[in-house]
């Protein structure tokens, strides 16, 4: 019996080694699913000690509503198979074969034109690793078919094949890093056969001197080549770091010196004359804000988001507008303000945005597009209008998505934001990956070359002349050069101080100068003064004082501003909490000739008076004498949440918002929810919501359903609904959500 098994398995292994040589005869370009669907089944045939692991997934969904005149309605259905083994061929050698089919079919109608729309999607992949002390390297390869059809008819069919290898080289001291990938992909369309390619290397090197001191080189070199079009672009980035520290007097002193150099190149090659060149931001970053117009210092700050601006199409910026994120307004990933700083005014065209996952409806995501050339960054005024400016949801020929913004008659500013508004749910995660921002070049040069260096040096020096008094510098120089004229800076800053401990406090004082000058005459110039007096031991109440003044006579400004506060902590029990900070503002502007006094008010309330039980206050107001500008405008805030577990299964939460721009408004958001099944292998969840925004006139409230069931430990299944009733205005609508998701692994 065993010999007969044996025999089967040789008979088996030669027809699926025949089957293999005849697909990759016939199918040079075509059908490789068919290939490695037969190349996997006779790996696994050859050795039937392999076990394949494998999920497979589905989940649909069912929208219906109303936007302004016309009713809408979307069934959405996402089938997903994977195959995965991963075999090890030595002890430092593995190989990893997989599969990925994808299935999308979704039904929409807006009034009275429907639309019919089917995707399908077939990766095979293919990878070897092989991992030793000091040498890692690897390569993978995949290749993706997409076809997609609307009203039955095939749109377009995409075939792209990517080639990537790294190396990872650990020599003690030092480290050396590089990746490669490259791909191409061919769309067939109607109009005909369009042909793209791109590049991306990346090489780093680390050296360590000694433990405090630290080289390291990278180098990228980034292309894109739309081969029909006969255009490319060829990104180059070198930059160059040293970091290091020295301690002197015995370990009282310490200074502390970084240098770093980027070089930045860009060539395009054009087919047609004119188009675009690639604009490089001097700073990019985001913030959550559901008001876009303008951002007062009582406000969070922009975060650096580096990702946004590195060239590289593919990677995560790590910024989700999907479903699962957080929610500012309405729905989870919303107002996400995508801030684009140039450091001086520039001429803009084009932009586009680039995600990671293709909409299945697009047009529940739309984006206003704010300018500025506020020194500080604060007062964006309203959105372009739709005659300034043009957003789009695209799937390019290069197989990528997102959005195209384009500006009938360039605009030059020296900011670009852009904010995300949702009029439903989406997608659970979509991931920004990058933004492109582009300025006109001649109408004459088929070919363009532009190149940039960067040289930022900062240090720090520090000496301790006893144990309770420290004296502390530093200096901070930044060189922007470019091959164009008028576009060159220079940035200069610096801070002196001391901290002294006396009689149980802490008297710190610091001095900070920052500079900045440009060809093209923009200058800043501002500098301030500050002094604090802080507590050593802070018991449950504690006060720290501070005081400052700052001097701006930046090119169109000269004013002064002194600057006293106080903020206070009262921790009254361990689990509740009082903090409250006082502010008082003088501001004599002598070019407007406005002198204004300004009184701030922050105040929070953290507490938890019980397990189950959690109440948030926070109040911030503020009153001027006569508007002056960021910091001297009228700003009233107060927000409060209250949640409540009432039971292991019913809980209920609250959040309240109430803000004073030009008048009263408020937001409210309530939620509560009933889980009669909770834990165990079924769970239920039966909720009730609210919400009431009075800035846009709009009110919603709703309820729903969700169910999670693991019947097996490899077998997960979900579904929910909810519907609601929602008005803006004198609009109303009755949306209504049903979904599912189902997955099965093995």
């Amino acid at each position: 019996m065993g010999s007969r098994v044996v025999r089967y398995k040789e008979i088996i292994v030669r027809v699926c080694h025949s089957r293999l040589i005849e697909s990759f005869r016939a199918n040079r370009r075509g059908d490789y699913n068919r290939l490695w669907i037969t190349l996997v089944l006779w790996i696994l045939y050859a050795d039937p000690g392999l076990a394949v692991n494998g999920v497979f997934g589905a989940r649909g969904n069912h929208q219906e509503g109303r936007s302004g005149a016309f009713a809408y309605s979307a069934d959405n259905l996402h089938l997903t198979s994977s195959l995965d083994e991963r075999i090890r061929v030595t002890p430092d050698l593995s190989l990893r074969l997989g599969f990925l089919s994808t299935w999308e079919s979704r039904d929409s109608r807006i009034g009275s034109a429907t639309t019919e729309f089917d995707k399908w999607i077939r990766r095979p992949q293919l990878s070897l690793s092989y991992i030793t002390s000091p040498f890692r390297v690897g390569w993978s390869w995949y290749g993706l078919r997409t076809e997609q059809k609307v009203q039955g008819l095939t749109t377009y069919q995409d075939d792209r094949f990517d080639n990537s290898v790294w190396a990872n080289l650990d020599l003690g001291r030092g480290k050396i890093e590089t990746r490669w990938q490259g791909g191409s992909v061919e769309r067939e369309e109607t109009v005909g056969l369009q042909e793209n390619s791109d590049n991306l290397w990346h090489t780093s090197a680390q050296y360590r001197l000694s433990d405090s001191d630290q080289f390291q080189y990278a180098y990228s070199r980034s292309s894109n080549h739309a081969v029909t079009l006969g255009s490319r672009s060829i990104y180059d980035r070198h930059s160059l770091e040293y970091q290091g520290a020295r301690r002197f007097a015995g370990g009282r002193g310490r200074v502390a010196l970084t240098t770093r150099s980027n070089f930045f190149r860009q060539q395009t090659i054009k087919a047609v004359a004119g188009s675009w060149d690639y604009l490089e931001p001097d700073w990019t970053g985001y913030q959550l804000d559901d008001t876009p117009e303008f951002r007062d210092p009582l406000e969070a700050e922009p975060v650096l988001v580096v990702g946004l601006s590195d060239n590289d199409l593919d990677s995560s910026s790590g910024i989700n507008i999907g479903d699962a994120a957080q929610q500012v307004r309405e729905f989870g990933g919303d107002y996400r303000n995508i801030i684009y700083d140039f450091g001086d005014p520039e001429e803009i065209v084009a932009a586009n945005l680039y995600i990671d996952v293709p909409l299945g409806l697009p047009g529940l995501v739309q984006w206003m597009v704010f300018v500025n050339d506020d020194p500080d960054g604060r007062e964006w005024g309203t959105a372009l209008g739709e005659d300034q400016v043009r957003v789009v949801y695209r799937e390019w020929a290069n197989g990528r998505q997102g959005w195209e913004i384009r500006f009938p008659d360039p605009v030059t500013h020296r900011r670009l934001k852009l904010v995300n508004i949702k009029l439903g749910p989406t997608e659970p995660d979509i991931f920004v990956t990058e933004l492109e921002v582009f300025r006109p070049v001649s109408a004459q040069q088929l070919k363009s070359e532009s190149a940039s260096h960067r040289h930022r040096i900062s240090g720090t020096a520090g000496y301790q002349v006893n144990p309770d008094l420290n004296f502390s510098y530093g200096v901070t120089v930044d060189l922007r050069r470019f091959e164009v004229e008028g576009r060159n800076s220079t940035r200069a800053g610096h801070v002196a101080g001391f901290d002294w401990r006396t009689r149980g406090w802490v008297l710190a004082a610091k001095y900070q100068d920052s500079r900045r000058w440009r060809e093209s005459n923009t200058d800043t110039d501002i500098n301030s003064q500050t002094l604090s007096l802080t507590p050593v031991i802070k018991g449950e109440f504690h006060t720290r004082l501070s005081a400052g003044r700052s001097q701006d006579s930046s090119q169109g400004r000269d004013h002064s501003t002194i600057n006293l506060s106080s903020d206070s902590t009262w921790d009254a029990a361990p689990q509740l909490s009082f903090s409250q900070r006082v502010g008082y503002g003088l501001r004599r502007d002598l070019i407007q000739d406005i002198r204004s006094h300004s009184i701030a008010l922050v105040t929070r309330m953290r507490s938890a008076p019980r397990r189950t039980l959690r109440v948030d206050l926070m109040h911030r107001d503020r009153w001027v004498s006569r508007e002056a500008g960021y910091g001297f405008m009228t700003f009233n805030d107060t927000e409060g949440l209250v949640a409540w577990s009432i039971t292991t299964q019913i809980a209920a939460s609250s959040r309240i918002r109430y803000q004073v721009r030009e008048e009263g408004e408020w937001v409210l958001r309530h939620f509560l929810s009933w889980s009669p099944v909770p834990g165990g292998k079924l769970e239920m969840r039966l909720y009730l919501n609210g919400f009431r925004d009075t800035r846009n006139d709009s009110s919603q409230r709703g309820q729903g359903i969700s169910v999670t069931w693991h019947p097996r430990s490899r077998l997960y299944l979900e579904g929910g609904y909810n519907a609601s009733e929602f008005s803006q205005g004198d609009e109303e609508s009755s949306p209504v959500n049903v979904h599912f998701r189902g997955t099965w692994s093995f």
